[in-house]
């Protein structure tokens, strides 16, 4: 006896256009996995140097850091906290806003995640922490990430909450881009709504950016090159090959596809 299932064309543009972002998950979890004889060779002075070359002291004296802490290592560690949440809310508000699932957002979001991390795989770079720690002494995938400045408000509030975080990452080296800094720029690039609400957003992406470079987590080229990665998602569908633009096609949303099963 044959049946017919009958998938309905949005449901493949939903598939289609989560793709990336399942891929840039697997990607970054897999990555533990990975025998080190097959890792690229962690790069621990590009950073440095090119920052020094364009910056000079721009972030350390814009941005200075003590080690005292109080209520600026909070706010700095409420601003890493809230990245991880942002982008998922963000599509809520979509969601809410429209009636419909974000998935243009998704699309880009996946895709953007992807090529950074795709990029931390192939060039693996060491953060501002390694080398206030080791210098330019070449560097292990032995080593477990570091909360760096996140430890001061894991010492002020008595808990390990940053230390367990960033200790069991899969990534370590994962300086350039900052995904930290290309995150929420995602989120403002795509922000439908002006006015006051508007400048709240890139307020955000302000507070964020800065807390990147406070916390010793990335350096400023990092952050400037979160922020590239986030155009070149958003610009990617004009490079995507024509079968892909035809799956997600606003043509076939009222199509549906059979199949039989024996």
């Amino acid at each position: 006896m044959k049946k017919i299932i009958t998938v309905p064309s949005n449901l493949r543009e939903i598939v289609i256009k989560i793709s990336p972002l399942v891929l840039w998950l697997s990607m970054f979890q897999m990555y533990k996995y990975i025998p080190e004889a097959f890792k690229r060779t962690i790069d621990v002075s590009t950073l440095p140097m090119v920052e020094t070359a364009l910056f000079g002291g721009l972030a350390t004296e814009f941005v200075p850091r003590s080690d005292v802490g109080g209520i600026v290592d909070l706010l700095a560690a409420l601003a890493y906290f809230l990245h991880f949440l942002i982008p998922w809310v963000f599509g809520f508000f979509l969601w809410r806003l429209y009636g419909k699932a974000p998935l243009d957002f998704l699309w880009y979001f996946g895709w953007m995640n992807f090529l950074g991390v795709f990029t931390h795989f192939t060039f693996p770079t060491a953060p501002p922490w390694y080398n206030e720690r080791f210098g330019f002494t070449p560097a292990s995938y032995s080593i477990h990430g570091d909360p760096a400045g996140l430890r001061t408000t894991d010492v002020l509030l008595n808990m390990h909450f940053f230390e367990n975080l960033y200790s069991s990452s899969p990534v370590v080296f994962g300086s350039f881009p900052s995904l930290h800094a290309a995150w929420p720029f995602m989120v403002a690039m795509y922000f439908p709504l002006k006015g006051p609400s508007n400048y709240l957003v890139w307020l955000y992406v302000a507070w964020v950016w800065w807390a990147a470079i406070y916390l010793k987590h990335h350096f400023l080229v990092d952050v400037l090159g979160g922020a590239i990665y986030v155009l070149i998602a958003l610009n990617i569908s004009s490079f995507l090959p024509v079968w892909v633009s035809d799956f997600i096609s606003q043509k076939k949303k009222n199509e549906d596809y059979q199949f039989e099963i024996v």
